[in-house]
């Protein structure tokens, strides 16, 4: 089945790169953010650099969607559909996994500490069923395999029902967020994100209803920013800030990117899985060699490292198991 969507949204790339420098920028910043030169800036970077998280699972929520409908997804290729999220994601996430252990334990043996994690803390991770505590980023990771899981369920029910899902299944999901449930399925407390992009996603396949849709978005935006009641409102607002701003941007922006943000947003996910364990070490390393009125220049020798290790994860790990991932089809062309 043809469609009339772009090959390549410039808008998504833009997002991509965009989220992972909020990210990277966040965990470069924690160490010089007490004490140093520029402190507040970096204190800053690291306050809300974070919430570049919540554009990756926006993004999530609309492109894996917009793949499904595509590809002429039907729900007997459930199985089909996590073996290709398989794929496409998990030999990277392995990598990163050994360069994680690799880096850190180096660094444990230097310093004379024990080793924190085990063969069965490693083994369990290897399948998401817990974070590697070394590289506290999987933990996203874990929320995206959840709404795989999902999402392939819930889309041709989203499509097929879309009010029903409106009116009923979509605001009790929410409201389970809220309860001791969400506790079990981590999915739960990050599930308005990815529905903010499944809505943005039929909107922009022009699916139904496009009032009702924005009218719906509008909603979702609302109870994000009130999610969790006043205890969470800290968190709550610019985590919806970041929210608004990618779904505005997947839809509105339609310019082309320069070829600095394509990079980035290209090797986004590998340097989003490598960057904390290296940056770490680096910033460990470099520190007890500069004088303190410099030590902002961590902060930039951090990504001339990180990105060149990124790309190479990319360009010999990922870029092959995309292919292999684009090989399976849903529906056999005649």
């Amino acid at each position: 089945m043809q469609h009339g969507y772009s090959q390549k949204l410039q808008s998504l790339v833009l997002l991509r790169a965009i989220a992972v420098l909020s990210v990277c920028c966040c965990h470069f910043s924690k160490p010089l953010s007490e004490g140093f030169e520029y402190s507040y800036i970096f204190r800053f970077l690291n306050n809300y650099g974070k919430y570049g998280v919540e554009i990756f699972f926006v993004i999530s929520g609309f492109v894996i969607p917009l793949s499904l409908e595509k590809g002429g997804y039907a729900i007997q290729h459930y199985i089909k559909f996590l073996y290709k999220r398989l794929i496409r994601l998990h030999p990277a996430y392995l990598c990163s996994i050994v360069l994680t252990l690799i880096v850190t334990y180096v660094s444990f043996k230097q310093k004379h500490e024990p080793f924190p994690e085990t063969t069965s803390t490693i083994s369990e991770s290897i399948f998401l069923f817990q974070n590697l505590g070394l590289n506290p980023v999987y933990w996203t990771l874990r929320v995206e395999a959840e709404y795989y899981l999902f999402i392939g369920l819930f889309f041709v029910l989203l499509k097929k029902h879309t009010h029903l899902s409106y009116l009923v299944f979509i605001p009790l999901l929410l409201i389970a967020s809220q309860f001791t449930i969400a506790n079990h399925i981590e999915l739960l407390h990050h599930l308005v994100y990815f529905f903010i992009g499944a809505v943005g996603c039929l909107i922009y396949i022009k699916h139904g209803n496009s009032t009702i849709h924005y009218i719906f978005l509008v909603a979702l935006i609302i109870f994000s920013f009130f999610y969790g009641g006043l205890t969470r409102i800290v968190e709550a607002v610019p985590a919806t800030i970041a929210a608004v701003i990618a779904i505005t941007t997947i839809l509105f922006y339609k310019k082309t990117i320069s070829k600095t943000p394509v990079f980035l947003g290209k090797i986004s996910y590998s340097l989003y899985l490598i960057h904390y364990p290296v940056s770490k070490q680096i910033i460990r390393l470099f520190m007890k060699l500069l004088p303190q009125n410099i030590a902002w220049l961590l902060f930039i020798i951090a990504f001339i490292i990180v990105i060149p290790i990124a790309w190479l994860l990319y360009k010999f790990v990922e870029v092959p198991s995309e292919n292999a991932s684009q090989i399976i089809k849903y529906k056999t062309s005649i």
